[in-house]
């Protein structure tokens, strides 16, 4: 139990003794001269591996349901425009291009939706 409450000051002195040499061997000096506090804070940084992993799986799930979702919203108001296009046609008797006049496409789209029709 005495030995554990020596870990700490022993850290902060290999700490110290870490940056004296880098230091006095030419070492990021001017980097440690600029930034010497947080380099010691960066020191007592524990990296927990299994932490990194489900953070960054996380992230991954978040940014995956994000782009799902957008892509989902942009076939649907695709498959939506087809339908709307086709019920003009069957219904009101009007050509793949006077259909899509009627609900305001751009020309420059119409072959994209004539291939999808």
């Amino acid at each position: 139990m005495h030995f554990c409450g020596m870990i700490y000051p022993m850290k902060a002195f290999c700490n110290r003794m870490t940056i004296d040499y880098c230091r006095q061997n030419g070492i990021m000096t001017d980097y440690l001269t600029d930034n010497e506090s947080e380099v010691i804070n960066m020191f007592g940084f524990e990296w927990n591996e299994e932490e990194e992993r489900k953070a960054l799986i996380e992230l991954g799930e978040e940014r995956g349901i994000t782009i799902g979702k957008k892509r989902g919203i942009t076939i649907g108001e695709k498959r939506s425009t087809i339908n709307s296009i086709r019920n003009l046609m069957k219904n009101m008797h009007l050509s793949a291009e006077e259909a899509m006049a009627a609900i305001g496409i751009e020309q420059s789209q119409y072959k994209q939706y004539l291939a999808l029709l």
